[in-house]
């Protein structure tokens, strides 16, 4: 099972000069919200990614279709320090 620092460092592969900035646990991911706006060269998409605890795979994750409102309102995000 990945550590909270283990799926940061996955996220940080894909987008090196993004800031993360908070996360939460959900059904075997770590959510996290980060800033890409800090790189220049990247397209501005989703904020939000996904790091699945089990298998390290690192997925856009979309507040639309991969989760309630109801659900994504009941998540409590930590602050990345």
């Amino acid at each position: 099972m990945l550590s909270l620092d283990e799926a940061i460092s996955k996220v940080k592969e894909l987008f090196p000069k993004a800031q993360v900035k908070q996360y939460a646990v959900y059904n075997g991911l770590f959510i996290f919200d980060i800033n890409r706006q800090l790189d220049p060269n990247e397209d501005e998409f989703g904020t939000f990614y996904s790091v699945n605890q089990k298998t390290g795979s690192c997925l856009e994750f979309s507040v639309l279709t991969d989760i309630s409102p109801k659900e994504f309102d009941a998540l409590t995000f930590k602050g990345i320090s």
